[in-house]
């Protein structure tokens, strides 16, 4: 036999977990993008700028993605966009950030990077990703990707590195695309 006191219980969880869901609802409406289900850029400047201390900025875009879209239509560059954001988050860690900044550029927060090395092997592993995946879908799609790294808590701030591996990102499209480039200070 259920109580009165049993009774409000039950309905007092119920509310709980329906407030629950609504608010993680309500999060990934607000952080994540709707198309790929990466982060999207309101996440990366509200919630990662705070996360700098050993990090590295990757960006990187699509090279001639817009005559891929503008040839074969979007539903075609909406398939390759989540087939290869799916691909990417399987291939970073889970202590890593998938940013969607817009259109076909992302940018991936490294963090607590403990061999620059390693984080370079997966820059080569990405472009090769883009690459094959275009491949499926019979198109000659790459990727470029410009990187920086924080080693320390140096009071690098997070905008200044955003920019640094922006600028490193413009150089790798100027290399011929589908490479990824470090950014160095002669790059400024």
């Amino acid at each position: 036999i259920q109580t009165l006191d049993d009774s409000d219980s039950n309905i007092e969880n119920a509310i709980d977990s329906q407030e629950s869901q609504d608010a993680e609802a309500f999060y990934k409406a607000l952080y994540t993008d709707a198309l790929t289900g990466a982060y999207n850029r309101r996440y990366y400047e509200e919630h990662l700028k705070k996360r700098v201390m050993s990090a590295g900025v990757a960006m990187f875009d699509l090279d001639d993605f817009k005559l891929a879209n503008d040839t074969y239509g979007h539903d075609i560059g909406d398939r390759i966009l989540k087939t290869e954001v799916s691909v990417i988050l399987n291939l970073i860690r889970k202590t890593d950030s998938l940013v969607r900044i817009g259109g076909d550029e992302f940018a991936v927060l490294m963090c607590d990077i403990t061999s620059m090395e390693n984080a370079l092997v997966k820059a080569g592993q990405i472009c090769s990703l883009y690459t094959k995946g275009a491949a499926k879908e019979g198109l000659k799609i790459s990727c470029s990707i410009g990187m920086v790294f924080c080693e320390s808590d140096d009071g690098a701030a997070f905008d200044d590195l955003y920019q640094k591996a922006d600028s490193a990102l413009y150089k790798a499209k100027g290399k011929g695309k589908n490479v990824f480039v470090v950014f160095d200070e002669n790059m400024l």
